[in-house]
């Protein structure tokens, strides 16, 4: 099965009813990467950016955190959200 590279409007457009108005999407940091949700073993979903060429993601290289969307009730999306959606994650 091949991997589907995400972009940040693809994403955008497919959780606009999951995700509060308010939530502003990051922009590409860098020619090269695109979008990644990670969801890690305690169950929390990260968002960042993968440069598969460099395999490196973008939070490493700048050090920076990227605010996970929040939904309509105030809480950030999860891996269920992301799966209802259609949108792939790392595990």
């Amino acid at each position: 099965m091949k991997h589907e590279t995400l972009t940040v409007e693809g994403v955008a457009e497919k959780l606009k009813d999951t995700v509060c108005e308010s939530y502003q999407w990051p922009n590409v940091p860098e020619e090269g990467y695109h979008i990644e949700f990670i969801q890690h073993p305690d169950g929390t979903l990260i968002l960042d950016f993968l440069n598969q060429e460099k395999a490196m993601f973008w939070s490493e290289a700048a050090d920076e955190v990227i605010q996970t969307p929040i939904k309509t009730n105030g809480q950030p999306i999860t891996w269920q959200d992301l799966k209802s959606a259609g949108i792939p994650f790392m595990s």
